[in-house]
């Protein structure tokens, strides 16, 4: 014989959930209040400002700068799927294969150089670099331009993968240390 037992659960939790008792402190003794690690000495408390007012200084001068070069050099990099809805495979007569190793050749010199610019960005000040790297990447992305085969395309990526590796992976490296 089954026996089935009666369980009023609306009764046991209640509407906001089950009863809970508050917990008693009194075997422990008071509860301690513990404060932050504060600086001891003024020059301390100067040297922090100072720290803070150059990092916000640096950071409102360099992270917009960096920002719109990491946004540039992804709209370069995705450009070419719109050149291919505008006619460029007809215009250069290029098959399926030739565009898929243009966008191939960018990827591919992309995850190449990757650590090379940034043994070169150790070697350089980044204020050489950065710059240097820019200008090279708006030279190849006009170049980029004037192709008039797939062949020329392809090493043009290349390239355009060399140059933007180096100053996305600064910007990120920029903008995730600060």
């Amino acid at each position: 014989m089954a026996h089935f037992y009666h369980f009023n659960f609306h009764s046991s939790i209640g509407h906001h959930g089950p009863k809970r008792t508050p917990k008693q402190h009194s075997e422990k003794g008071p509860l301690k209040v513990t404060t932050p690690a504060t600086p001891e000495t003024a020059s301390e408390i100067l040297a922090q400002q100072t720290t803070k007012r150059i990092l916000r200084r640096v950071d409102l001068r360099l992270v917009p700068i960096l920002s719109l070069l990491y946004l540039l050099c992804f709209l370069c990099r995705q450009n070419i799927g719109n050149a291919k809805t505008f006619h460029m495979t007809y215009d250069l007569h290029l098959t399926t294969q030739q565009y898929q190793i243009a966008l191939t050749a960018f990827f591919l010199s992309y995850s190449t150089f990757d650590i090379p610019c940034n043994v070169m960005l150790k070697k350089l000040r980044p204020s050489v670099w950065l710059p240097l790297v820019t200008l090279l990447s708006g030279t190849v992305t006009v170049c980029m331009g004037v192709v008039k085969n797939a062949n020329e395309l392809i090493v043009v990526r290349m390239f355009l993968g060399m140059t933007e590796v180096s100053s996305s992976s600064l910007s990120r490296v920029w903008i995730v240390l600060n």
